[in-house]
């Protein structure tokens, strides 16, 4: 190489001529490695249809429509400022095991929207008792059970 010049050296690595493995796909190989993997996956397969039948769904809409047919009529939210008291009641008819999760499903509400985020308090969402007067930004939803002041 010439003191100066910028070619590379004339090594395998930098001339690309490396020795590699280059499978030959016979018939014999890819059959043999289909039936290895359809070996490990059909069962996996029908191990997690299992689990998914097994799980126990119960839905119930109390507001908005289709709230009246399930006996939840009370439920849906009326003028702004008046009190509503709702009690969801299920009938569970298979047994479930433990562990049970609840989850509560909103449609077409955004948890990043401006308004959301602006009238989020912490402090109510652990559950602590809070003063209307930090409320303001949740109007007209702020719910008053006993106390006038507290929410």
């Amino acid at each position: 190489m010439v003191a100066g010049s910028k070619r590379p050296p004339d090594t395998p690595f930098y001339q690309q001529r490396l020795k590699a493995w280059q499978p030959i796909l016979t018939p014999k190989w890819v059959v043999a490695t289909f039936l290895v993997v359809g070996v490990i996956f059909i069962p996996t397969g029908f191990i997690l249809k299992g689990a998914s039948d097994s799980v126990v769904e119960l839905t119930s809409q109390y507001d908005g429509e289709g709230a009246a047919d399930e006996g939840n009529s009370a439920c849906m939210l009326g003028n702004p400022g008046t009190e509503r008291w709702c009690i969801v009641s299920m009938d569970v008819t298979e047994d479930m095991d433990p562990p049970i999760y609840v989850y509560y499903q909103l449609e077409d509400f955004y948890q990043n929207h401006r308004r959301y985020v602006k009238s989020r308090d912490d402090n109510q969402l652990k559950g602590e008792i809070v003063s209307r007067s930090s409320l303001d930004d949740c109007d007209p939803l702020i719910d008053s059970r006993s106390d006038p002041n507290k929410v």
